[in-house]
């Protein structure tokens, strides 16, 4: 019965796998940060603002995805989707609120993601993305690829319309 059911919720690993990119990026800014603040005390001045122009650069294009990061975090945080195989179910828990939707109740999805054919592929913000559940009563749930990515559970949702859309970031 365990075997019917996937379970899926924020772990380190979620937050390490989506955000390894803006991780490196941070990485490289502070270690530019350092070697610019280097170079200044050692009167070198021109050297130091030659790195430090680069590193603010590279803090401007971290803006995004530490935002997107925050964002879904603050969706996701507590909350626990488990998708049952044969019953066709799809249960959401967070603290003490327990929802169980079934197959049947969802009238559409809609997906924003990035696939290998997209030109914004490069973005740093590629690795996030979300799908919105729309139920027959017009309710609507988000669940972000902190949690689970679309393609890890679309069989759960074969023949339910889907509407692909891509915007230029992947704000909630």
């Amino acid at each position: 019965m365990k075997d019917n059911i996937q379970k899926y919720k924020v772990t380190l690993w979620r937050h390490l796998l989506i955000g390894s990119d803006m991780i490196f990026h941070l990485f490289l800014f502070i270690l530019l940060t350092v070697l610019s603040v280097w170079h200044f005390y050692k009167l070198e001045y021109v050297m130091a603002f030659m790195i430090l122009l680069p590193a603010f650069g590279l803090f401007y294009f971290l803006i995004a995805p530490v935002t997107l990061h925050f964002q879904y975090y603050n969706l996701e945080r507590g909350r626990i989707i488990e998708f049952d195989k044969i019953l066709l179910t799809l249960t959401i828990s967070k603290k003490d609120k327990i929802e169980t939707i079934k197959k049947n109740d969802i009238q559409k999805i809609i997906i924003n993601s990035f696939d290998s054919q997209n030109s914004s592929r490069h973005k740093p913000t590629k690795k996030y993305e979300y799908f919105v559940l729309v139920l027959k009563d017009e309710k609507q749930i988000t669940v972000s690829s902190l949690i689970v990515q679309y393609k890890k559970v679309k069989e759960m949702f074969d023949g339910i319309t889907k509407e692909f859309i891509s915007q230029s970031e992947n704000y909630l």
